[in-house]
């Protein structure tokens, strides 16, 4: 038996009922491919792309210039911190962050402020910010050693 492609002036309508269970048959088989692959790729994002916030640590400090004095009647101390924060980015996309103030504190008072310039860590890459502070007690209003 030869089968020949139905046509819309030479085919019964049998023949055109049969071709249109073919169409809604392959149908049938790709909205449900298509669905499965939309959730695949939806678990991928959310379990394996998801944002996540950097790791920021203060990973090395150095002082230079320490000068104390602890007499009795005007203890004070003064000193130079170079130090070097650490930003590490796990996400798949670079992450920009502003300038910073690194702040100093000895007993509630500020003895020391630096600025952290802005910057950019790149995707799954450390950044290494570097920053001097001078910390004196000059800042400490009635500064008494206990």
């Amino acid at each position: 038996m030869i089968t020949q492609k139905p046509n819309k002036r030479t085919s019964s309508p049998l023949l055109r009922a049969i071709a249109n269970m073919k169409q809604n048959k392959s149908l049938l088989y790709i909205l449900p491919a298509a669905i499965l692959q939309t959730a695949i790729i939806l678990i991928f994002v959310l379990t394996f792309m998801r944002v996540r916030n950097p790791k920021v640590r203060l990973s090395s400090v150095a002082v230079e210039n320490l000068s104390v004095n602890s007499s009795a009647s005007s203890p004070s101390f003064s000193m130079k911190l170079n130090a070097q924060v650490t930003v590490k980015n796990t996400n798949f996309g670079s992450f920009k962050f502003d300038a910073a103030a690194a702040t100093i504190f000895y007993r509630d008072s500020i003895v020391g402020v630096a600025v952290i310039d802005k910057a950019r860590a790149k995707a799954r890459s450390t950044k290494k910010l570097d920053f001097t502070v001078t910390v004196s007690s000059k800042k400490v209003g009635g500064f008494v050693d206990a």
